[in-house]
């Protein structure tokens, strides 16, 4: 999990904060292995250097990075991101989308994000799972995203599809999504997820000129992206104690 908040421990180091990570799974491992793993994905995360610096001496992105090190250190099946980057200045949030990006697509680690950016959902996902208004809010719509994997930051804004899909997403946030619930009565979010309940009709999945078979959707890495309500943060708790 990496929170909106940094949630790091501050009497640890960088280094101490990944390995609390590691041993909380594995509990056997001797210091030397549990050092050695959380090193390498504090270098994953570009923090080489920094390993016993505590977090009073970092930048918010560089304590953004250690939670993103310690995320991965625990080598999770999903990576939960809740609104990792709403704190940050716009040059640091850009600088870590691009890592986490990298990241996923290098270790084929699957992200599941929360966030209210559309740009940044366009950027990251390759599906947008679009939420009604709270409170109640449901799943109203699955978008596949038809840019291609390999996409860029820099020409991203000049692709075909790109100001069509967003503007589909813009209008749902903006119109649709505040009477969602009320103009489909029959609305079950938990069908949104079965392509054949999609065709159907209880479910919309939007998709704008889709790229070939298996481009868009189903692969790892993939990032899926909930743009909707905020959700409560979640505190990380330790007691304090020696670090590492």
């Amino acid at each position: 999990m990496i929170f909106q908040s940094h949630a790091l421990l501050p009497w640890r180091t960088v280094l101490g904060n990944v390995a609390y990570a590691v041993t909380s799974k594995w509990r056997k491992w001797d210091r030397a292995r549990v050092k050695a793993h959380a090193q390498k994905f504090i270098e994953l995360v570009g923090l080489t250097g920094s390993e016993h610096k505590r977090p009073s001496e970092l930048s918010g992105g560089m304590k953004q990075r250690v939670g993103i090190a310690r995320a991965l250190s625990i080598t999770p099946k999903i990576m939960l991101m809740d609104e990792p980057f709403s704190a940050l200045d716009a040059l640091t949030r850009g600088t870590l989308q691009d890592e986490v990006r990298r990241i996923c697509l290098e270790t084929g680690q699957t992200a599941f994000m929360i966030t209210h950016d559309v740009d940044e959902a366009l950027y990251l996902a390759d599906k947008i799972f679009l939420m009604t208004n709270g409170p109640g809010a449901v799943l109203a719509e699955i978008v596949e995203n038809p840019l291609p994997k390999d996409r860029g930051r820099v020409d991203l804004h000049r692709h075909p599809l790109y100001y069509a899909l967003r503007n589909h997403i813009v209008d749902f946030l903006v119109s649709r999504s505040k009477t969602f619930l009320s103009d489909t009565p029959g609305h079950d979010p938990r069908q949104c997820a079965d392509g054949a309940d999609r065709q159907a009709g209880t479910c919309d999945c939007f998709s704008i000129g889709r790229a070939k078979a298996g481009v868009v959707a189903g692969l790892v890495p993939a990032v899926d992206v909930f743009v909707g309500p905020p959700s409560k943060n979640v505190e990380a708790r330790d007691k304090p104690g020696h670090d590492e």
